[in-house]
């Protein structure tokens, strides 16, 4: 057996079942750790992409489910052909652009935290929630109109070359945003804390402060502190899912242009080639609820407690949900 074959009916199916379990997973922990509390603009866009990943494995699931009907005694059913293209052509699509403007929409929120925070904090719940609507909305409009271009404007060689030029420049669209809204965070912050040590030195060579002034200066310095580590705790979170994604999708699309080039034309090896690239694209969606569940310490407090073992040393919560 061929490896592109081995990666179609074997690994795709183990890989599409990680991502629905791991991030059913993560849903349960996220709501299990804060029922007593309300979930947090952060968090709801986090809720938001780990949906949209579950549908990307449901998707991959259906894909393997028609194609294997196909190769029975069902092979050439149009009920089922008509299923399969919708399913790979659409439903898939459409799972893949939600998880990519969430991941979109989570960096843009991250950047005006750390840039414009009095509007950051104009968020709220709702609002955030909201967007989650705006983003499935603008999803299947785009997916829609693709999907009928497709299907009675192009032909299937004329949509080929389209895709194949589309995604990976998309791709790589993408992964600059990404680069360049992480790079303003991080001048942000670098700046932020400029201040913070100045603030300090101007603090420090006051002379013979008054002791409520002092006591005032040091809780507003603790509230300050932890917000930080609270932002620093998201940022982490969103950073590491931005390089997962660049991770995963890249390779792809770097093997796409080249294929689209003409370069590896008649290379035996092509098609093996983009399923493992293709296999490590879906990756993607198993590694964000490991980047959440590893970092959350509310995460980890709940699974040492799911397996009877409680954390060796004892920390300050910090909790995501106060965000």
């Amino acid at each position: 057996m061929k490896l592109n074959a081995i990666i179609f009916t074997y690994i795709s199916p183990v890989n599409a079942a990680l991502i629905i379990i791991l991030n059913i997973l993560e849903i349960v922990v996220m709501f299990k750790t804060n029922m007593q509390r309300v979930l947090s603009p952060s968090l709801v866009f986090i809720l938001n992409l780990s949906i949209s990943d579950i549908m990307v494995g449901f998707m991959i699931i259906m894909v393997k489910v028609f194609a294997f009907l196909l190769k029975t005694k069902y092979k050439g059913n149009k009920v089922l052909l008509e299923s399969l293209h919708v399913t790979k052509n659409f439903m898939l699509r459409l799972s893949l652009l939600l998880s990519v403007l969430n991941l979109m929409t989570f960096t843009v929120v991250r950047m005006l935290a750390a840039r414009k925070p009095l509007f950051y904090r104009k968020i709220t719940r709702r609002i955030a929630i909201n967007i989650c609507y705006c983003i499935w909305l603008v999803a299947l409009v785009f997916v829609t109109g693709y999907y009928c271009a497709m299907k009675f404007t192009l032909t299937v060689e004329e949509n080929n070359k389209f895709e194949t030029i589309l995604f990976p420049l998309s791709t790589y669209v993408v992964s600059l945003g990404f680069c360049y809204c992480y790079w303003s965070i991080y001048a942000s912050i670098r700046e932020q804390k400029r201040k913070l040590a100045k603030s300090d030195i101007t603090w420090t060579n006051l002379s013979e402060p008054s002791t409520s002034n002092w006591v005032k200066e040091k809780k507003s310095k603790q509230k300050k502190n932890k917000m930080l580590d609270n932002e620093r705790k998201i940022l982490r979170i969103a950073v590491l899912s931005v390089c997962a994604f660049m991770a995963c999708w890249l390779p792809l699309s770097t093997f796409a242009l080249i294929k689209a080039s003409g370069a590896l034309d008649g290379w035996k090896y092509a098609l093996d080639v983009e399923y493992v690239f293709f296999t490590l694209a879906f990756v993607n969606s198993i590694l964000d609820p490991f980047i959440y569940m590893l970092i959350s310490h509310d995460c980890k407090k709940y699974i040492a407690k799911l397996f009877k073992r409680e954390p060796d040393t004892e920390t300050i919560t910090i909790t995501l949900s106060s965000l």
